[in-house]
């Protein structure tokens, strides 16, 4: 059986603060929270990468893989926001974001690279990618329906079920105030983890893979639910 690490204690110490800090967001409507929780994510992901030589490569890599991966999903996040105007952001902590919050950001960051490490851990004990991809899937479907409910409760951001300047009213199937193709896109793109690292493919790459397949099936899913669920 593996042997629980340092770093995989790290790991899952920040994905479940990610979570306490936006159900405290969800009680107080206070930004400077996740704030708090990305400096302290920071540092323990960087005690990680630097305490155990076994597992620092694997963190070391997600944290690249989930930095690049989120910077490559804003322009397209900036085209949902304001372009169909699927998502809506109703608060601001930097003036020059183009339209997530930076909080929001620096959330995408600690997500995707925590569950990407956790594909590459399960991948070193299963050895078996899309299994490890699999559960890696399950995970982000689970996150964000979490994650959404404290968010939205404070209107952090909201699914807007009148986009394109009102054009169109969506009856959006949801879970929760999430709706469902939002989950189930996720989890796609993270089952999709192996293709990213295909022949060995170097981690920024594979991050633009995924930061690229992130925002195309959000889209595409906006585009079908649109196409099936509208009334007007």
């Amino acid at each position: 059986m593996a042997k629980v690490s340092k770093t995989d204690i790290a790991v899952i110490t920040i994905y479940g603060m990610m979570l306490l800090a936006f159900w405290l967001y969800s009680r107080s409507a206070s930004l400077w929270i996740i704030h708090i929780n990305f400096v302290i994510a920071a540092v323990l992901f960087s005690y990680g990468i630097w305490k155990e030589r076994e597992t620092s490569r694997h963190l070391g890599q997600s944290v690249i893989f989930g930095v690049v991966a989120s910077l490559t999903y804003i322009p397209l996040d900036w085209g949902l926001s304001q372009g169909v105007e699927f998502i809506n952001y109703f608060r601001s902590d930097l003036a020059i974001m183009p339209a997530a919050p930076l909080c929001v950001v620096f959330s995408w960051m600690i997500a995707i690279t925590s569950i990407i490490y956790l594909y590459f851990r399960l991948n070193s004990i299963l050895a078996h990618s899309f299994v490890s991809a699999g559960i890696a899937g399950i995970v982000a479907f689970v996150g964000v329906l979490v994650l959404d409910q404290f968010a939205s409760a404070r209107f952090l951001w909201h699914w807007n079920s009148t986009p394109l300047a009102g054009k169109y009213t969506v009856d959006f199937p949801q879970i929760g105030s999430t709706p469902v193709f939002v989950p189930v896109s996720l989890l796609l793109t993270f089952v999709l983890s192996p293709y990213y690292f295909y022949k060995r493919q170097h981690t920024i790459v594979a991050g633009i893979r995924c930061g690229v397949f992130m925002g195309t099936m959000l889209f595409c899913g906006f585009v079908l639910f649109l196409a099936l669920y509208r009334s007007v």
